[in-house]
């Protein structure tokens, strides 16, 4: 599992990735969710929890994070590994 600095690094990394990708994405995904892993977009998902459980599987390390694809600014960073996905949609 990541450390704090290590996973706090990669939301920021991936944060600044995102948003200079978000014109194009807002034009087919908007409101899905992307999965982010070292700036690349690994995968677009209709849910957060779909989102989650995509990152579980792919990255156990637990290195990666999830942005929603809208034109409002919205960060999901460290609070989307700490929710509790039963009451995400």
């Amino acid at each position: 599992m990541a450390n704090k600095d290590e996973l706090a690094r990669e939301i920021d990394d991936n944060l600044e990735f995102f948003q200079t990708k978000l014109a194009e994405l807002l034009e087919h995904h908007t409101n899905r969710y992307a999965l982010l892993r070292k700036k690349q977009v690994i995968g677009i998902y209709d849910t957060i929890r779909d989102a989650k459980t995509a990152g579980d599987e792919l990255y156990p390390d637990g290195i990666f994070s999830i942005q929603k694809i809208s034109d409002k600014s919205v960060d999901l960073g460290v609070f989307s590994h700490a929710m509790h996905l039963g009451h995400a949609q």
